[in-house]
Formats: C-alpha cells, sequence, structure tokens
C-alpha cells in the first residue's frame, strides 16, 4: 500500500523525492503511531507534513490515523505541519473508492480531499509560512479581517448607489414613454378631427412641434431605459 502512495507522491503530485521521507523511524520513536512517510521540505529540511497510510478500515480506524497523525505532529513540536491520512482499498469499484485521502486538524477531525486537490509542496511551503506568520504576529490576520470588511461595506454601498440609479433610471423612463404616446394620441385625434371635417384644435405648426416633442420624449425614454438595464 505504502508503494501505491509513494508513487502517487511522485508522479502524480509531483514531489520530488528528496522531499518524501519513508524511514521515519530516523525521526519517530513510537513505532505503533510512526507515520508511512514525511514530506520535507528538500531544501531546508523543514517537516511540512505526515502520511499516514491505512487498510480498507472502517470510521474508527480512520480517525485512530488521524489521531496518530496529530500526535506526530505535537512530537514534532511543530503546529503547522499538516496531517494526511491515505486510504487504500483494492476492491473499490472506482478510482475514488480505492484510493481516497484525508487532511487532519488539531481535533483529529477529517477533511476529505481529491487526488486534484491534495496539497503539492509548493502548497505545503505556503501553508507553512502562512501559519508561522499568524502565530508571531496575530494582528495581522486581524487587520486584514477589518480591512476586507471595510472593503465589503463599500463595494455594498456603491452597489445600493447603483441600483437606486438604475431604478430612478426606469422610472423616468416609464415617464417619457407615457408622455411622448400622449403627444402622440392628441396629435393623431387632433389630425382625424380635421379628416372629418370639423374644426382642429390645433394648428398645423403647432402640431409640427408636438410631433417633436413626443418623438424627444420617446427617445430619452429608451435612453433612460437602457441605461437601467446595462447597470443592472
Amino acid at each position: 500500500m505504502e508503494e501505491v502512495v509513494y508513487q502517487f507522491l511522485i508522479q502524480t503530485a509531483g514531489y520530488p523525492r528528496a522531499s518524501i521521507v519513508s524511514d521515519t523511524s530516523l525521526v519517530f520513536d513510537n513505532t505503533e503511531g510512526r507515520p508511512a512517510y514525511l514530506i520535507v521540505d528538500p531544501e531546508s529540511a523543514e517537516p511540512l507534513a505526515v502520511v499516514h497510510v491505512v487498510g480498507a478500515v472502517d470510521a474508527s480506524g480512520l480517525y485512530a490515523a488521524a489521531h496518530a497523525a496529530e500526535a506526530n505532529k505535537k512530537e514534532l513540536k511543530r503546529s503547522t505541519v499538516q496531517g494526511i491520512v491515505v486510504r487504500i482499498d483494492f476492491k473499490g469499484r472506482t478510482d475514488s473508492e480505492k484510493i481516497q485521502f484525508y487532511q487532519t486538524k488539531a481535533d483529529a477531525e477529517l477533511y476529505p480531499l481529491s487526488a486534484s486537490t491534495f496539497p503539492d509542496l509548493d502548497s505545503l511551503r505556503v501553508g507553512n509560512k502562512l501559519n508561522g506568520v499568524i502565530r508571531n504576529n496575530p494582528s495581522a490576520l486581524t487587520a486584514k479581517t477589518s480591512l476586507t470588511a471595510g472593503a465589503t461595506s463599500n463595494n455594498a454601498e456603491f452597489i445600493s448607489v447603483d441600483e437606486e440609479d438604475a431604478s430612478e433610471a426606469q422610472q423616468k423612463s416609464r415617464l417619457g414613454l407615457w408622455l411622448g404616446l400622449l403627444l402622440l394620441l392628441i396629435t393623431l385625434a387632433d389630425v382625424v378631427t380635421v379628416q372629418l371635417g370639423q374644426d382642429g384644435w390645433i394648428r398645423t405648426q403647432h402640431s409640427v412641434l408636438l410631433v417633436g416633442a413626443a418623438l424627444l420624449f420617446l427617445l430619452a425614454s429608451r435612453k433612460r431605459h437602457l441605461l437601467g438595464n446595462a447597470r443592472n
């Protein structure tokens, strides 16, 4: 089983051979809870992760491996080290059933990973440095959280303003549409009256002005309608 995991680390996850310590007895004394592999930074030899490999065990067996991984981290005296448990079941029907990956936390809880989300060497390095920064300077995380909250609040204000502008544009669009249609109806009614041989209400030059005003209202209404849709 360990060989399957070793080949996965080398071929799929892209770990260099120098980063995988298979003889973990060099580091850990407890034979029973010793991990199958210790992942280290090949440049500094700094421990980055402990990897436990188990067979087709049930939930209790997985949690036992998770507790062992957390014990390894305490033995290393490095809380930044990640714990990983790999479950192998050669009788599984699919690849995801044959090999399953889990990440452990301080409470020995298990969090599923996939082959694509399995952390590579650079991810372990970055996570190790980030944990170190937060542990050495907790106020940095607080400041970052405050800045993020402020940015979110500002974005919410901008969105609110945009929504108000879009709503106002839609209201003006509807008003312009109704005014334009009303002017056109008045002009059309006057033309029909004249055609029926009766005196019209509006002089010819005034009719032209009304038609022009109606077109202007309709064009402005159309422009505001497009503006409101663009903002939405």
